[in-house]
């Protein structure tokens, strides 16, 4: 069962990153990224009102038991990847859309633990990147799963019967790897 859990289409990828493209053959060697990514603000707000009411269609008790490894990270890390290439392919910087894309994050994440919690009957077992190798800072969607993933053990929604730290040789060949949080979640009340 392959389910897109944002609800976007390659279009809507496409419709904001044309306000990009349409500002740099207006601007050419005048382009400024303080004049575009506000209006590629406007689509992205607009692509995530679609993403709240998007309905991903995951029935409630489903499974017996889930397996999410990895995926909190990669659910809205579209919008920033296409913006940092296009940056990079004209030679600026902006930090503008990364902002946006981490406040919408908190909703994403919540939403798509609140998936899985609701489509296992038994248990969830859930990883999420801590960190990457020779990388500061935390991984954008995992730290926003687990704030959330915490806060639903504070509320007694679920319970983590095990948590552990586990090395993930993610990519060897490019010397690419995480410290990946594992939870071992029982959900309550079934």
């Amino acid at each position: 069962m392959v389910k897109d859990f944002l609800g976007l289409s390659k279009e809507d990828y496409l419709e904001y990153l044309n306000v990009a493209t349409k500002d740099l053959k207006k601007a050419r060697a005048f382009f400024s990224p303080m004049t575009t990514a506000p209006k590629m603000i406007r689509v992205l707000d607009k692509l995530y009102e679609k993403v709240r009411t998007y309905n991903i269609g995951i029935d409630e008790n489903l499974f017996d038991y889930s397996i999410v490894l990895g995926v909190h990270s990669q659910l809205n890390v579209m919008p920033e990847y296409l913006w940092n290439k296009f940056l990079v392919s004209v030679g600026k910087n902006d930090e503008s859309i990364a902002k946006r894309v981490h406040l919408e994050n908190e909703f994403i994440a919540s939403r798509f633990n609140d998936t899985i919690i609701k489509a296992t009957k038994q248990r969830a077992f859930i990883g999420l990147e801590i960190s990457e190798q020779g990388r500061e800072g935390s991984i954008q969607g995992a730290a926003q799963a687990s704030l959330d993933i915490q806060k639903r053990v504070d509320e007694k929604e679920i319970e983590v019967s095990r948590r552990f730290n586990v090395f993930w040789p993610f990519k060897l060949s490019e010397k690419k790897s995480y410290l990946m949080l594992l939870y071992m979640i029982d959900v309550l009340g079934r």
